[in-house]
């Protein structure tokens, strides 16, 4: 079940995607477009609180998840911990 800190984690990661999205960066008078892909992981699971390394690892795994799915989408880690 997902609680209300990753819900609100999960939506500021899609806030800050579509702002990057839409303002292309500025470069010798071109534009370049970007898009941005984000895994993110909860600090606490199961009532307990995550190393670091758990915490980066259960990021990358849900990067890499959004990777699959098409890029440009951010996803939260809901792997053994949950």
């Amino acid at each position: 079940m997902q609680v209300p800190s990753e819900d609100v984690a999960l939506s500021i990661a899609d806030r800050i995607r579509l702002d990057f999205a839409e303002h292309p960066t500025e470069y010798e008078g071109s534009a370049i477009t970007h898009t941005l892909t984000a895994g993110i992981a909860p600090i606490f699971a199961a009532d307990i609180q995550l190393s670091p390394q758990q915490m980066i690892r259960d990021a990358d795994r849900a990067l890499y998840e959004a990777k699959r799915e098409g890029r440009n989408r951010c996803r939260l880690y809901r792997g053994k911990h949950r």
